[in-house]
């Protein structure tokens, strides 16, 4: 999915089940943001870093009273993808959480026990057990479960959207686009160029179809293979939007929970849902000035701000770089100081940067990011690990 839903429709049933705006806000904000933050390579912080960061070696003290952090990448970074470390510690826990805690390896003939299965489809799952442990500790006073929960919804709506895909490189994972339709207007489909672009991409994630599973106002029909050996047939037939209205409807009723409401059911949920369904139906889904718009003329009174950097305000400043390098990388100096750059991330790894303004948020979301990731796949470390972590700090401390 995209900020179509995690930001726009979570914004809206959180309003609608009763949570005063800054609660809604800070939910919507962070089940955005894991989409939003890429920050993979380590940089320098000029404060001491919580005790958490310290204690799990993913902070080290620099110098002249610096520290090297090591963040934990949420959003995906296409280029990053085809690292194993990076489908084990970002793709899978954060976009196709496995079905059973801890799983990353299985026999070829077994790669289904891989796919991301929806919330609720049976008992027993993962994302399952993590929604109802952070529910029983529901606190919407709270600011750290606020960001927690935000998180954890994002993964629980990504169930619905790249179920029956996994997060890894692997048979499982080809497919291609045999249909896709808007289910409101003949405007905006996928064009053949683009589908035989997918298809020449490795089959990680939902890379090979695009972002065909994400729209919330289409209908798709997609092939794949139910094993190794077999052929490319049409696996996954589904209207995203009647689809992704069951999401809808659970998030809402445990939002309702949470907030000490009856879930109103019947009509009023109908009548809720076909806004919703009206709200999502935009052409341009990479636009949020138009998302903006339309969400706010279908419901104004909901107060929408999608910013990235809304409540962590962090930039860069640069203390070491080679020119050339950073060239052959496709980067520039904007790029290393922009903390929502891909090509930034991908040059900060060869570049040693300060992060100015990093805030409790900051560090809140990366010690949360972190605990999901252990929480899934046993343990912390992320986009490298600690090693690298380690080769960065021997090679920072050489400048």
């Amino acid at each position: 999915m995209n900020s179509n839903y995690h930001y726009y429709t979570i914004k809206t049933l959180a309003h609608f089940a009763g949570f005063d705006n800054r609660a809604a806000q800070t939910i919507a904000h962070f089940s955005q943001q894991v989409d939003h933050y890429i920050l993979s390579s380590p940089f320098i912080v000029g404060e001491e870093p919580p005790d958490f960061f310290l204690k799990n070696g993913l902070a080290h003290r620099y110098k002249n009273n610096k520290w090297i952090f090591s963040p934990c990448p949420t959003g995906i970074n296409m280029l990053s993808t085809v690292s194993r470390d990076y489908q084990l510690h970002t793709l899978m826990p954060f976009h196709f959480i496995v079905p059973v805690a801890g799983r990353e390896t299985v026999p070829e003939a077994d790669r289904n026990l891989l796919r991301c299965v929806t919330s609720g489809e049976r008992d027993g799952l993962l994302i399952d057990r993590l929604m109802g442990d952070i529910v029983r500790r529901a606190d919407v006073r709270d600011e750290a479960w606020l960001v927690e929960f935000g998180i954890l919804l994002h993964t629980y709506a990504d169930t619905y959207a790249h179920c029956h895909f996994s997060g890894f490189h692997g048979w499982e994972n080809e497919a291609y686009v045999a249909e896709m339709t808007r289910n409101q207007t003949s405007e905006g489909e996928m064009k053949p160029v683009e589908i035989a672009f997918y298809r020449t991409l490795p089959p990680i994630g939902h890379g090979n179809v695009g972002h065909a599973p994400d729209y919330c106002d289409c209908s798709v029909t997609l092939c794949a293979k139910r094993t190794r050996e077999s052929p490319l047939t049409p696996l996954i037939r589904r209207n995203n939007t009647d689809f992704f209205a069951g999401c809808s409807k659970r998030v809402y009723m445990t939002l309702c929970e949470i907030n000490g409401r009856k879930f109103p059911g019947g009509a009023s949920w109908a009548g809720l849902q076909s806004r919703l369904a009206k709200a999502q139906n935009i052409r341009n889904q990479n636009d949020d000035k138009a998302m903006r718009k339309n969400w706010s003329k279908v419901f104004p009174e909901v107060r929408y701000h999608n910013g990235k950097a809304e409540f962590m305000k962090l930039s860069f400043s640069i203390i070491h770089h080679d020119e050339q390098l950073i060239n052959r990388l496709n980067a520039t100096r904007s790029h290393l100081t922009d903390a929502y750059s891909e090509e930034g991330d991908r040059a900060r790894a060869v570049s040693l940067t300060h992060a100015k303004q990093a805030n409790g948020f900051f560090y809140l979301f990366n010690e949360l990011a972190y605990r999901h990731v252990r929480a899934v796949t046993g343990e912390y470390a992320s986009a490298g690990g600690i090693e690298r972590l380690a080769s960065f700090r021997q090679w920072a401390e050489n400048i």
